[in-house]
């Protein structure tokens, strides 16, 4: 008898989860229509959403603008929607059968704007379908940097691209090598592109890398202010584009151009002020003729310097000679030719243009002195690029480039003695402490 009993009350309980469930499964259908001309609409979406606006289930209406749709329960919500008409959201109430009628939405646009692909310097492959290693630097971020040259705007701000000066004179010639030496023979310069036109590092015996203003090179004709942006392909991928040629790397340049608006006048206006630090510790007179004395003395077997060497009465300080005053002083060489400067640098420049055609004119001087006496460099430099599009596929590109340099250097001094040692201030390192100026 409990069996029984333990058996109606188990098919009982089972029959009540199965009443339950069978509640719990909400179906709503309908019809949904366009409530201008009561067209049947075919694709709109019925979804049924949670309290936050969640997405739960959802389905479309077919060809005839009938829908069916299982809901978690009477009381849920519909979001009914469809490009072009505006949204609806419904509370189903415990109804079976919700019929709709959506109202067209128009919308009235001010503009339409074409987003198109980012090229890179070259002009050939947009920036994000590129599979080589990139340096990519904005001028804007070197606005207020004091430069007269290119190569010394990206020193230090590059990886894997050594820039060397070979003096700290203004106009010195400056060497460029992404990722090392490559080769001991050959060229290691890089490729130089310029708005997409690439320059032959190496021309004959001709070095544009490290060639200085006496010499020309192809990078200090384009001043710093000029420049809208620069990239450095590094590794070996760039020869795909330039050829062999890319094997060293390329560095290529973007030139500010023209653009659709009113004539935008710029000028900008950058002064400076250089110190050199404080020299290596040199004897004074005094110090170094004891010194080349002691020397002499140690090395001949200890014989009287001044007795037996011609060239001994220059450090001897002996008053009676005719050329004790020239001979008797201390004199830092370092300082006699080092001084403090202090240079400026001015540029102007106009752009704008319209729908077709769009212009770009600068102009820029810079008076820079270098610390050493007698170095100096002048250089006005003049730039133009014209834009004009004559069709859709054809358009007319063209820049003009003029620079004028005036240069003051030191020349190496010719003397066997010194052979590879000439410049100026190699001299003066080795120059007498007691000699006068």
């Amino acid at each position: 008898m409990k069996d029984k009993i333990l058996q109606t009350f188990i098919i009982g309980m089972l029959l009540l989860v199965s009443l339950n469930t069978f509640a719990q499964e909400f179906y709503v259908n309908g019809h949904i229509k366009d409530k201008e001309d009561n067209e049947p609409l075919v694709g709109v979406n019925v979804v049924e959403v949670d309290e936050n606006g969640r997405y739960l289930n959802g389905t479309i209406t077919d060809y005839n603008g009938n829908y069916i749709i299982k809901v978690s329960s009477g009381s849920a919500n519909l979001l009914i929607s469809m490009i072009g008409y505006e949204k609806q959201t419904l509370e189903i109430n415990n109804r079976r059968q919700i019929d709709i009628a959506l109202e067209s939405k128009t919308t009235m646009m001010d503009e339409i704007t074409i987003v198109g692909k980012k090229m890179g310097n070259d002009g050939v492959i947009p920036i994000r379908d590129r599979a080589i290693a990139v340096s990519r630097i904005e001028m804007k971020e070197l606005s207020s940097t004091m430069t007269s040259t290119v190569e010394e705007m990206l020193q230090g701000r590059l990886g894997n691209v050594d820039i060397t000066a070979v003096s700290g004179d203004p106009g010195a010639g400056l060497n460029i090598r992404i990722r090392g030496t490559a080769t001991l023979n050959a060229n290691n310069s890089p490729l130089v592109v310029i708005n997409g036109i690439p320059y032959d590092t190496k021309m004959d015996d001709f070095d544009f890398a490290s060639a200085d203003i006496e010499k020309f090179g192809s990078l200090i004709d384009v001043a710093p202010e000029d420049i809208e942006s620069i990239e450095v392909l590094k590794d070996a991928g760039s020869t795909a584009i330039w050829g062999s040629r890319a094997s060293n790397g390329v560095l290529m340049i973007k030139t500010k151009r023209g653009e659709k608006s009113e004539p935008i006048f710029t000028y900008t206006y950058k002064r400076t002020y250089a110190h050199e630090p404080d020299q290596i510790p040199m004897l004074d007179g005094g110090g170094y003729a004891k010194l080349i004395a002691e020397s002499h003395y140690n090395l001949e077997e200890r014989v009287d310097f001044f007795a037996t060497n011609n060239n001994a009465i220059q450090v001897a300080y002996d008053k009676n000679w005719e050329d004790y005053y020239n001979y008797a002083q201390n004199t830092n060489w370092i300082e006699e030719i080092t001084r403090d400067v202090v240079n400026q640098q001015h540029n102007f420049s106009v752009l704008g243009g319209g729908d077709k055609s769009r212009y770009n004119l600068s102009l820029g001087y810079l008076d820079e002195y270098g610390t050493t006496i007698g170095t100096r460099l002048e250089k006005l430099n003049f730039r133009t690029s014209f834009d004009y599009d004559i069709s859709t596929k054809l358009k007319f590109n063209s820049d003009i480039l003029f620079t004028r340099y005036d240069q003051d250097a030191n020349y190496d001094y010719e003397d066997d003695y010194y052979k590879w040692d000439k410049s100026l201030r190699t001299m003066a390192y080795r120059k007498m402490p007691n000699l006068s100026v």
